[in-house]
């Protein structure tokens, strides 16, 4: 029978985001399968989202974008008018 409730550690591992690992946990605690404990576990998320947060995104990767644009354009314009 599937438990309403995570252990506190599934509940540690979901907190810390490593989800893979909770899922592995649920399996072994409730002796289910991987999908039943996949299942259980994103059903667990959604219905506690105050619980759970998604993490924010980073703007780290936008700037990264960014500037490799800025690096195109230059080196581009440096190509075209040294010749």
């Amino acid at each position: 029978m599937i438990e309403d409730e995570p252990s506190t550690e599934v509940q540690n591992l979901l907190s810390a985001g490593r989800k893979i690992d909770a899922i592995k946990l649920v399996r072994e605690e409730q002796n289910i399968g991987l999908k039943e404990a996949k299942e259980w576990v994103d059903d667990y998320v959604a219905r506690h989202p105050e619980r759970f947060p998604k993490p924010e995104a980073s703007s780290g990767g936008r700037f990264l974008m960014w500037a490799a644009i800025l690096i195109a354009i230059v080196l581009t314009y440096q190509n075209f008018f040294a010749g």
